[in-house]
């Protein structure tokens, strides 16, 4: 299968070069990997896709910065506003990909708009210097519709259209196989918004009438329960209509929102598996559509070989034998781990016969899954080990005799370790197992020829990027002067990203597991100690402590036993004021309290505050200091939704924007805010909204709001879920966010507004 997905993994040490040489030459050092063409290049080319190594030379194209996007990274767009500097005074002219670069100080700072095509973008520069001409490449990014968490698939019968659920932003994707565009068929509020959908489960594609069909817990805004709804997409227009209505009278509505879906094209039925139960969907015109008639069960229609309760039930159509295969896994119990043959002939519907069970031959299964059959002797399934639930085993079984072999894993077969697979489907034109994975947000291919594994969609390329297991992201530090992002992950460990190499590796961890949940409440980076300072609560013992950033050695600056001053419950938040002092925020009593912090004795000072005007229980989630050292500014993620100030001078409070309607009238409200940083100029507080689905910027003097990050086609589960970390680089004018739902790490220019993924 040809894809446009294969970058090699020796570009990872050419397109991260943000400052490297150039010569007037017109020739490029070959690529080392025998398997890939890089073309020779004069003149970059807008429209090339292809990747293309730096050429090493004069001194001034070392000069040459970019600032925004990362050396490599992501993006929804088609098009990217490249912004950079130079410290070169002898530049006449800048191209980007052929594009002319606009300046306004003779390129000390320069941009320019540059179009993208979908899949990897060189961002190749030309600098005119009199008569020479030198060329330099600055980096690439990707061009692609973003996956948040793919599970469900169809593929069409040529192998040419994979269509994926991705639950998370609730929308279907269209994939073309061969050139991996990507592009949302049909989404939350686009093309039609009266039929909204979300909590999705089940895929099936009708290819003869341009359907698909999908299960949804809620529709247009409505919460079923336990029911569900059934829904038809065009995979043209995209346009939803309803095939099972819950609360329609016409019949009693049966299932919840289904494992899995079933086209029968000869029967004209869907089956739907949720729950220890399998139904009938009735398609033909000429009798009931939508009608649902429960058909095997642990009792219907009999107790022979019974379907476990409330296990999850993986299904395939056998349409020659006029069965369904039914993957039961037994509720997660490898001892009821059964798959079964169930009739769907009149005479004998959902009648079940064991195919292979617990007493089998062959390998042994703890969580089988997402069964798949690829001809009348074989079906493959996927089985999470139980001693590791993230490793995959894939497991072939023989319908004969119900024998089981692993193909696939981390020892067994070709390619990497396969990780929490999602779902599982056949590719009979390429002869391969296409896999979801929520974990890396991306697809990968399984060859039935030799069992070699092979990543074919992602949103960044994990041997460029190098990134994985970015878990439960939350609070983010910035080291500007080194430019290194340090990020909280998984609760008690900060890991570390090289912004120049885009290495990333362990920093350091705070506690264990015991008390990871509350360990870092916030993390900032503090450049007189050169060190990252971490705030939070274990063992009930609130704590401000250092990991230095030249070997991540641990010292604890106060906490109980250390200094002077109030007990204190929980600190949500830390910022220096001067050299030997800090502010910080404690949680013991209704409002926050705030403290100044001698980071050398640890002693605490409680700081006097009039809460005046303001509401009885304040409660500071977050907190920035502005420039002058003079305005504390606080978001509140209680009943007191919103974004305040606190003079330190006169110790008074102020509200510049709180739960109330936007003084814009947009619908950006404060319910839950979770993040704060202030804007390069110090003009706007960009925040962190766990309801908005936004980064939300913030007038200071106004209070007006304006959202950022969200998606192109929806604003429903964007990119800015639940923003938990925000980072400001003052000198580059960009920002970076951790999010913990998303689990992504985004890259915004302050200047154009534009956002990339820069790690996930």
């Amino acid at each position: 299968m040809k894809t446009y997905l294969g970058l090699v993994s020796t570009l990872a040490a050419t397109i991260f070069l943000t400052a490297c040489g150039s010569s007037s030459s017109s020739s490029n050092n070959a690529a080392s990997d025998p398997n890939t063409q890089v073309p020779e290049v004069t003149e970059p080319d807008a429209t090339d896709p292809e990747i293309i190594e730096p050429v090493v030379g004069e001194p001034c194209g070392d000069q040459l910065q970019l600032l925004f996007p990362l050396s490599y990274s992501a993006t929804l767009a088609n098009s990217i506003t490249v912004r950079g500097s130079s410290d070169c005074d002898t530049i006449d002219g800048i191209t980007i990909n052929g594009i002319t670069a606009t300046s306004s100080d003779d390129y000390a700072n320069w941009q320019a708009q540059i179009a993208l095509q979908p899949g990897p973008n060189t961002i190749a520069a030309s600098i005119q210097e009199g008569e020479e001409s030198h060329s330099l490449i600055l980096g690439a990014v990707e061009s692609n519709e973003l996956f948040n968490s793919p599970e469900e698939m169809a593929l069409t019968s040529d192998g040419s259209t994979l269509f994926i659920v991705d639950s998370s932003r609730r929308h279907i994707v269209k994939m073309n196989m061969a050139t991996g565009q990507r592009s949302i068929v049909s989404s939350t509020d686009y093309p039609n918004q009266n039929l909204y959908f979300g909590n999705l489960g089940g895929l099936a594609l009708n290819e003869a009438e341009g359907l698909l069909y999908i299960g949804s817990k809620y529709v247009d805004h409505v919460d079923a329960g336990t029911k569900a709804w059934v829904l038809t997409v065009d995979i043209e227009s995209g346009e939803r209509s309803v095939l099972v209505d819950p609360f329609s009278a016409d019949y009693t509505p049966l299932i919840g929102v289904p494992n899995e879906l079933v086209f029968d094209a000869t029967n004209k039925k869907l089956y739907a598996s949720e729950q220890g139960e399998i139904y009938s969907i009735e398609l033909d015109e000429s009798a009931t559509v939508g009608e649902q008639t429960l058909i095997s069960s642990s009792s219907v229609p009999d107790s022979v070989n019974p379907l476990s309760t409330n296990g999850n039930l993986s299904l395939e159509l056998d349409s020659i034998n006029q069965r369904l295969l039914v993957l039961d896994d037994g509720n997660s119990s490898s001892a009821e781990s059964q798959l079964l043959s169930v009739d769907l002939n009149p005479g004998n519907l959902g009648a079940r016969t064991v195919i292979s069970d617990a007493t089998s031959n062959g390998a042994s299964w703890d969580r089988p899954s997402s069964l798949v059959q690829v001809d009348s002797d074989y079906v493959y399934i996927t089985d999470m080990r139980s001693s590791d639930l993230d490793d995959i085993d894939i497991i072939k079984i023989e319908l004969s005799n119900g024998y089981r072999s692993i193909v696939h894993n981390g020892s067994i077969g070709a390619g990497k370790q396969l990780l929490s697979t999602s779902s599982m489907i056949f590719d009979s034109t390429n002869q391969q197992l296409l896999i979801s994975n929520i974990k890396s947000n991306g697809l990968f291919s399984l060859s039935l020829s030799d069992y070699q594994q092979s990543m074919i969609a992602y949103n960044l390329n994990p041997e460029i990027a190098g990134l994985d297991n970015l878990d439960d992201l939350k609070r983010s530090a910035l080291d500007i002067e080194n430019q290194k992002l340090y990020y909280q992950v998984e609760d008690k460990d900060i890991s570390v990203l090289d912004l120049k190499t885009l290495e990333h590796q362990a920093f350091s961890t705070v506690v264990s597991d015991e008390y990871a949940y509350s360990a870092i409440d916030s993390m900032n980076f503090d450049s007189v100690s050169n060190a990252i300072v971490v705030t939070g609560e274990f063992d009930e013992n609130a704590h401000v402590r250092s990991y230095a950033i030249v070997d991540g050695s641990e010292t604890i600056i106060s906490d109980d036993t250390i200094g002077t001053g109030d007990d204190l419950n929980e600190i949500w938040d830390w910022v220096r004021l001067n050299d030997t002092t800090a502010i910080i925020a404690d949680d013991t009593t209704s409002p926050t309290q705030y403290y100044e912090l001698d980071m050398t004795t640890g002693n605490r000072v409680l700081i006097a505050v009039d809460y005046s005007g303001m509401p009885s229980n304040l409660e500071a989630e977050d907190i920035a200091l502005s420039a002058d050292k003079n305005t504390l500014y606080i978001v509140d993620d209680s009943s007191n939704a919103g974004l305040y100030a606190l003079d330190l001078t006169s110790k008074t409070f102020t509200t510049i924007t709180d739960s109330t309607l936007p003084i814009d009238g947009n619908d950006l409200r404060l319910n839950d805010p979770e993040s704060l940083e202030l804007s390069s100029d110090g003009l706007y507080a960009y925040v962190g909204e766990n309801s908005a689905a936004y980064l939300i910027k913030v007038n200071l003097a106004t209070g007006a709001r304006e959202g950022f990050m969200g998606d192109v086609i929806t604003t429903t589960n964007s990119w800015a879920e639940r923003i938990n970390g925000i980072s400001v680089d003052t000198e580059s004018q960009v920002l970076y966010t951790t999010d913990t739902s998303t689990d992504a790490i985004m890259m915004m220019d302050e200047v154009t507004n534009e956002w990339v993924m820069i790690a996930e």
